[in-house]
This record gives structure tokens, sequence and C-alpha cells, in this order.
């Protein structure tokens, strides 16, 4: 693969299996076979494992391992179509932020699980009681939660004159992509009601919903897997060898 640029920051609490088993995986396949310049900019929110990881694929140029499981051998193949990998507490929130408003970034993918969209169970609106939320309100430049950056980064370049990018939610969430459509909305609302009346109309929110369950047993024994690519395995992902659209 020639060079290419991170046009899709994806946003994840733990770098989640279901992305680097399917979005990541997807894409590599995508520069493999076309001209495409599509990439990844990987970027985990939490402390703790989220940091880690980052740190991880940075070491590994990174790259990572899909183990796909078929019926009779397990194929290995290393996955290259990350671009950036970025954490706050190495990049910073500006890091973070910076790559969200290049001119080339079209699409900021979620996997964030339901808690991370920061919505009332009762009301499915914005809870604008919750801790992070609260956080993003107090210093908008300097966010916390996932929802928080997506609204700092549509700011930012509105104030350059960009585009806005899509936001793609891949969360097991019914109405996933209201429910972050929701969840910007209401933040940006918050922040400002004149501006968000200037969202309008809202970048779309696609709404893929993927559904993956992995046994422990084979999550086990894809980290027993031998080092047969020739370097560790830091980051491996289990994956069907099947895909189903």
């Amino acid at each position: 693969m020639g060079s290419f640029s991170p046009g899709i920051p994806h946003r994840s609490p733990g770098l989640r299996r279901i992305h680097r088993a399917h979005q990541a995986l997807y894409t590599h396949h995508l520069l493999e076979t076309s001209d495409s310049d599509w990439g990844i900019c990987e970027v985990n929110l939490m402390p703790g494992n989220d940091r880690v990881l980052i740190e991880q694929l940075k070491n590994q140029q990174l790259l990572y391992t899909v183990a796909e499981k078929g019926a009779d051998s397990t194929a290995l193949k290393i996955i290259g179509s990350m671009k950036e990998a970025l954490h706050p507490e190495i990049d910073g929130c500006d890091g973070i932020l910076r790559a969200m408003t290049r001119p080339h970034t079209a699409i900021v993918s979620l996997t964030v699980t339901e808690k991370g969209y920061c919505t009332d169970a009762a009301s499915g609106q914005l809870d604008l009681n919750n801790p992070l939320i609260q956080h993003d309100l107090a210093n908008p430049t300097t966010p916390k939660s996932a929802i928080g950056y997506i609204v700092e980064a549509l700011r930012l370049r509105r104030e350059q004159g960009l585009e806005a990018f899509t936001v793609m939610s891949c969360d097991n969430v019914r109405e996933n992509g209201h429910v972050a459509k929701v969840a910007v909305l209401g933040l940006a609302q918050a922040r400002d009601r004149c501006w968000r009346r200037g969202l309008k109309p809202m970048p779309p929110s696609r709404a893929p919903w993927l559904t993956a369950s992995y046994p422990r047993r084979r999550r086990k024994r894809c980290r027993r897997l031998p080092t047969s690519l020739g370097s560790t395995i830091r980051a491996p992902s289990p994956a069907n060898r099947s895909a189903s659209g």
C-alpha cells in the first residue's frame, strides 16, 4: 500500500474488537484492492488500558493482527489501515482536535458503547447532569467525552470555513444514528443556542448495526497465537471467516 490520509478519526474505549475486526479490516481490504487513500486515525479517550493499547500500537508501527477462524484453520492477517493512534494523555486534547479539523477528515466513527453518548435512558435526550458533559460544558476546549470532542471539532471547522464531517455510529444501540445526532445537537445547544441553529443541517449520522459475540475461550485462544508473523501480537482481534453485510 502507498501513502494514505487518516480521513476517519475513530473513537472507542479500548479500541474495541468490533472495530478492529470489521471497519478497520474492510478499510484495509479497500486499500489493498483500490487506489483509495482512506486511512484511520484511532482515538482512545479513557485512561488505563486505553492508553496502554495506543502505546502498543505506536510501538508496532500501528499494525495489528486479525485472526480469522474458519472451520479447519485460523488465518492471520496484518492490518495496516491505521495511520495514527492518539490518546489525550499522550497527544493532548489539541492533538485530537487537530486531527478532527483537518480538511480531509470526512468521517468521525464511534464505538463508545451506549454510555458513551451520555443520553438519559428515560427521555432519550442528552443528560446534562452526566459528569463528562458537565466537564465539557465548563471546559469546552478540553473535552473528555466523545460527544464533547465532536461538538468542539465542528465549532472549529465552522470557524475555519470547513465542511462538517459525517458522524457514523457503529455501536450496537437501537437507532444509533439518531442517538448520536440527539447527543451532538443537545450539547451544541447547551453550549450556544445560536451556534446550534447554525449547525443545521446536521452532519448525517450513518447507522450501521454491527453485532458480534466473541466467546471468552476464543479470545484466550487468540492471545495464545504463535508469533508466526515475525512479530509479537500485541492487539490480536478474533473474527469470523465470513462476514455479513
